[in-house]
């Protein structure tokens, strides 16, 4: 399927946009890079790497991020899909690390219940009324391919109901091989991107991520962002950034939507862990990860 035939809509995924130059992302990487290195090299506590939504958009980590979240190409893509008004309610970035060694890139369209570093899952719980509000808003800081551990995404199955004891629960969402519910209807869409494009995708996509068999780390950003009207049973919360520049309208727009713009961020720092490829050839699965995150891409 073309690029250019995607769309949040019918598929659940739109894009790629180019929004960085190669010299605007070589500065918002080395800038990113440059703070966690020094978090790191000083010892600093882990709440340097994971702003919570009571942090001031003042945090160093924040300032080390927003100038990439409110470049004007990033807020074109961002309000061409939600609107004028766009609110973030997070950010999660992340560095998959290279897995040491070669090992199998998942080709087949159909591995549908594998086991991936990142477990197929979804942002957000399915959408009450089918909205198309609720975004992820993935930008890649190095190239995000197959090879490199790219986010796979279930074209369509954000407008499948799938079926949990708590359709609300904000948890992952994760299939065995014996329990996909998905059949040829729903291809799985590799979302490569070259360093400096974003690609949007819908909250209640179902999605995961393989192994990095490449030789350099891949670096992306999600931005959660959503409409005013997006309804709370996806967002979680009545609570935003504005980004953007207030306005009386704006303000209005706010209000009647029972919205809270706050100069907050919630940022955190996902640093995945090597892969096994050895064990992954023999087990030809991708093993669990010990570590990983609800809301990771």
């Amino acid at each position: 399927m073309k690029r250019s035939e995607l769309n949040i809509k019918e598929h659940g995924v739109e894009g790629p946009y180019g929004v960085l130059s190669p010299m605007e992302v070589r500065e918002h990487r080395d800038r990113l890079l440059s703070y966690v290195n020094e978090v790191r090299s000083t010892g600093k506590g882990q709440g340097a790497l994971a702003v919570t939504p009571f942090d001031s958009e003042q945090h160093p980590f924040a300032q080390a991020l927003l100038p990439l979240i409110k470049h004007p190409n990033v807020m074109k893509v961002l309000r061409d899909a939600l609107g004028e008004v766009v609110l973030l309610r997070g950010v999660n970035v992340f560095s998959k690390p290279p897995s040491g060694g070669k090992g199998e890139v998942a080709t087949d369209p159909f591995d549908r219940g594998q086991l991936y570093p990142i477990q197929w899952h979804w942002d957000d719980p399915f959408p009450p009324g089918g909205e198309d509000n609720s975004l992820t808003a993935w930008i890649a800081l190095t190239p995000s391919t197959p090879e490199s551990g790219c986010v796979r995404y279930v074209l369509g199955s954000h407008r499948f109901p799938v079926e949990r004891d708590d359709p609300s629960d904000r948890g992952q969402l994760t299939f065995q091989q014996d329990e996909w519910p998905f059949d040829e209807q729903y291809p799985i869409h590799n979302g490569t991107l070259e360093a400096g494009e974003i690609l949007l995708h819908h909250s209640a996509i179902v999605h995961g991520s393989g192994p990095n068999l490449s030789n350099q780390s891949r670096i992306g950003i999600a931005l959660r962002v959503f409409a005013p009207e997006a309804p709370h049973q996806v967002t979680g919360s009545r609570i935003g950034m504005l980004l953007g520049e207030p306005s009386a309208a704006v303000e209005e727009v706010l209000s009647s939507a029972g919205i809270q713009a706050k100069p907050s961020i919630s940022i955190t720092w996902w640093d995945g862990q090597r892969q096994n490829v050895e064990s992954m050839n023999q087990s030809n699965r991708y093993p669990r990860p010990t570590v990983h995150r609800a809301f990771g891409a």
